[in-house]
């Protein structure tokens, strides 16, 4: 009998515990995937500096948009959203990492608007860095040469980057 009624507490508070996990996601948003990416990669630093253009859909009042980065090297304080339009009637209130769950982070944005709107999400993130390989090529007469070059990006960052716009610094 005491092991059954221990059963049933046990059972009951797990319960709760679960509603309250559910009762905290209530509302929240999670980013939708990239329309446009854009990265500035930094050779000399294992840096890269990622612009990233998403359309997320607000509505008016309290919202709460959850991004996460899970076996990635995005670095979790570099994390920066901002709002392209209808910027004056959005604001991002703060920015909260959630416990227990270190590669997520929650924007609490207030909109006075509702529908889709345009925004770039940035960060820095480790892992890209970037080659290049060049070949001279002569005509017959050698009076001319021709240049090529070739540029080869190593991505170990844990991120795939499809069709971004990629620029090179040295």
């Amino acid at each position: 009998m005491f092991h059954t009624r221990s059963f049933a507490l046990a059972m009951g508070a797990l319960l709760c515990l679960a509603a309250a996990a559910r009762a905290q996601n209530i509302d929240l948003t999670t980013v939708p995937g990239r329309e446009e990416v854009q990265m500035t990669i930094y050779n000399s630093e294992d840096l890269t500096l990622v612009k990233e253009r998403r359309a997320l859909t607000f509505k008016k009042g309290a919202n709460r948009i959850q991004f996460s980065w899970a076996n990635t090297l995005i670095a979790p304080t570099s994390l920066e959203i901002r709002i392209l339009t209808n910027s004056d009637k959005i604001d991002v209130l703060d920015t909260s990492y959630p416990p227990n769950r270190p590669t997520t982070l929650v924007w609490n944005i207030d909109s006075q608007v509702d529908g889709q709107q345009e925004v770039e999400i940035r960060y820095f993130i480790s892992g890209l860095t970037w080659t290049a390989d060049y070949n001279a090529i002569s005509d017959a007469a050698e009076k001319r040469l021709s240049l090529e070059g070739f540029i080869r990006v190593h991505n170990q960052s844990g991120e795939a980057f499809e069709n971004a716009r990629i620029r090179l610094v040295v």
